[in-house]
Protein backbone atom coordinates (compact mmCIF):
# COMPACT_ATOMS: atom_id res chain seq x y z
CA UNK A 1 0.00 0.00 0.00
CA UNK A 2 2.50 2.54 0.84
CA UNK A 3 4.91 1.56 -2.35
CA UNK A 4 1.86 2.72 -4.13
CA UNK A 5 0.74 5.55 -2.45
CA UNK A 6 4.29 6.82 -3.10
CA UNK A 7 4.25 6.24 -6.77
CA UNK A 8 1.26 7.77 -7.43
CA UNK A 9 2.68 10.90 -5.26
CA UNK A 10 5.61 10.68 -7.71
CA UNK A 11 2.97 10.70 -10.02
CA UNK A 12 1.68 13.95 -9.64
CA UNK A 13 5.17 15.18 -8.69
CA UNK A 14 6.05 14.26 -12.55
CA UNK A 15 3.52 16.20 -13.76
CA UNK A 16 3.51 19.08 -11.41
CA UNK A 17 7.40 19.31 -12.39
CA UNK A 18 6.29 19.07 -15.95
CA UNK A 19 3.91 21.74 -16.01
CA UNK A 20 6.13 24.02 -14.31
CA UNK A 21 9.31 23.63 -16.68
CA UNK A 22 6.79 24.31 -19.51
CA UNK A 23 5.32 27.28 -18.24
CA UNK A 24 8.59 28.82 -16.48
CA UNK A 25 11.29 27.56 -17.79
CA UNK A 26 14.42 25.75 -16.21
CA UNK A 27 16.27 29.23 -15.63
CA UNK A 28 13.47 30.25 -12.93
CA UNK A 29 12.81 26.71 -12.02
CA UNK A 30 16.27 25.25 -10.91
CA UNK A 31 16.23 28.08 -8.33
CA UNK A 32 13.19 27.47 -6.46
CA UNK A 33 13.58 24.25 -6.13
CA UNK A 34 16.85 25.12 -4.16
CA UNK A 35 14.97 27.33 -2.09
CA UNK A 36 11.35 24.74 -1.70
CA UNK A 37 13.96 22.07 -0.50
CA UNK A 38 16.32 23.09 1.90
CA UNK A 39 18.58 20.20 3.71
CA UNK A 40 16.96 19.13 6.95
CA UNK A 41 19.03 17.68 10.17
CA UNK A 42 20.77 14.09 8.65
CA UNK A 43 19.25 11.34 11.09
CA UNK A 44 21.58 9.08 13.19
CA UNK A 45 20.01 5.76 11.70
CA UNK A 46 21.37 6.91 8.11
CA UNK A 47 21.63 3.61 6.82
CA UNK A 48 17.97 2.94 7.23
CA UNK A 49 17.66 6.47 5.09
CA UNK A 50 20.09 5.35 2.53
CA UNK A 51 17.91 2.15 1.71
CA UNK A 52 14.92 4.52 1.89
CA UNK A 53 16.51 6.91 -0.52
CA UNK A 54 17.63 3.98 -2.86
CA UNK A 55 13.80 2.65 -2.89
CA UNK A 56 12.46 6.56 -3.79
CA UNK A 57 14.88 6.41 -6.52
CA UNK A 58 13.87 3.09 -8.08
CA UNK A 59 10.11 4.14 -8.14
CA UNK A 60 11.43 7.33 -9.72
CA UNK A 61 13.11 5.71 -12.40
CA UNK A 62 10.20 3.63 -13.09
CA UNK A 63 7.86 6.64 -12.96
CA UNK A 64 9.80 8.56 -15.50
CA UNK A 65 9.88 5.24 -17.85
CA UNK A 66 6.13 4.94 -17.05
CA UNK A 67 5.65 8.77 -18.70
CA UNK A 68 3.78 9.35 -21.99
CA UNK A 69 6.07 12.32 -22.46
CA UNK A 70 10.11 12.28 -22.62
CA UNK A 71 10.87 12.23 -18.81
CA UNK A 72 14.58 11.61 -19.00
CA UNK A 73 17.68 12.53 -16.43
CA UNK A 74 16.43 16.25 -15.71
CA UNK A 75 12.82 14.90 -14.40
CA UNK A 76 14.58 12.33 -12.27
CA UNK A 77 16.77 14.68 -10.99
CA UNK A 78 14.71 17.15 -10.15
CA UNK A 79 12.12 14.55 -8.43
CA UNK A 80 15.44 12.80 -6.75
CA UNK A 81 16.18 16.28 -5.48
CA UNK A 82 13.22 16.82 -3.57
CA UNK A 83 12.12 13.13 -2.39
CA UNK A 84 15.36 12.60 -1.09
CA UNK A 85 15.79 15.80 0.26
CA UNK A 86 12.06 15.77 2.06
CA UNK A 87 11.09 11.78 2.45
CA UNK A 88 15.13 10.90 3.70
CA UNK A 89 16.53 13.94 5.24
CA UNK A 90 19.44 13.26 2.66
CA UNK A 91 21.84 16.49 1.51
CA UNK A 92 21.91 15.46 -1.68
CA UNK A 93 22.78 18.06 -4.18
CA UNK A 94 21.49 18.31 -7.85
CA UNK A 95 24.03 18.86 -10.81
CA UNK A 96 23.86 19.78 -14.33
CA UNK A 97 27.36 18.84 -16.63
CA UNK A 98 27.71 19.40 -19.99
CA UNK A 99 30.46 17.89 -22.94
CA UNK A 100 31.75 19.28 -26.24
CA UNK A 101 31.48 16.72 -28.85
CA UNK A 102 28.88 15.45 -29.53
CA UNK A 103 27.39 18.61 -27.75
CA UNK A 104 25.17 16.92 -24.74
CA UNK A 105 23.98 17.67 -21.62
CA UNK A 106 23.13 15.55 -18.45
CA UNK A 107 21.45 16.07 -14.79
CA UNK A 108 22.48 13.83 -11.94
CA UNK A 109 22.30 13.48 -7.91
CA UNK A 110 25.65 14.22 -5.84
CA UNK A 111 25.79 13.05 -2.38
CA UNK A 112 29.74 13.27 -0.68
CA UNK A 113 31.39 14.14 -3.79
CA UNK A 114 29.55 10.71 -5.05
CA UNK A 115 27.23 10.23 -7.58
CA UNK A 116 23.73 8.39 -6.52
CA UNK A 117 21.81 8.07 -9.56
CA UNK A 118 23.88 7.73 -12.04
CA UNK A 119 27.59 5.30 -13.00
CA UNK A 120 30.70 8.07 -11.81
CA UNK A 121 32.38 6.15 -15.18
CA UNK A 122 29.43 8.18 -17.53
CA UNK A 123 29.40 11.48 -16.02
CA UNK A 124 33.06 11.98 -15.53
CA UNK A 125 32.62 13.24 -19.43
CA UNK A 126 30.68 16.03 -18.75
CA UNK A 127 32.11 19.71 -17.27
CA UNK A 128 29.77 20.71 -14.15
CA UNK A 129 28.14 23.71 -15.41
CA UNK A 130 25.81 24.34 -12.60
CA UNK A 131 25.02 22.36 -9.06
CA UNK A 132 22.48 23.64 -6.02
CA UNK A 133 25.28 23.45 -3.94
CA UNK A 134 26.23 26.75 -5.41
CA UNK A 135 23.10 28.17 -4.46
CA UNK A 136 22.66 28.10 -1.31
Amino acid sequence: MRNSFQFIQIVFALIRFQIELRIYGFQKIFPKYVERYPISKHSENERKHIDRMNHLLRIIDMVCALAPFKAECLHRSFLGFRFVRTKCSIPVDLVIGVKKFPFSSHAWLVLNDKNINEDEGYTKQFIIILSSKGLK
